[in-house]
């Protein structure tokens, strides 16, 4: 797989993990949101965090 390739799917991922979140995330920020979600919600902020770091190295341009 090319880096742009793998870019291209990463950047569907990450699209796809943040429609996932939208509603969990409604719920956490106004605490409304069971235990069990919260875990869920946050295991996918650190997968988000992932995501977005494997982006950007692979969308830095090499000097």
């Amino acid at each position: 797989m090319t880096e742009t390739e793998e870019l291209k799917q990463l950047k569907e991922e990450l699209f796809q993990l943040e429609n996932k979140m939208r509603t969990l995330e409604w719920d956490y920020t106004r605490e409304q949101i069971n235990p069990y979600k919260k875990q869920v919600f946050e295991g996918m902020l650190k997968e988000k965090d992932q995501l977005v770091s494997k982006i950007e190295e692979l969308d830095t341009p090499e000097e």
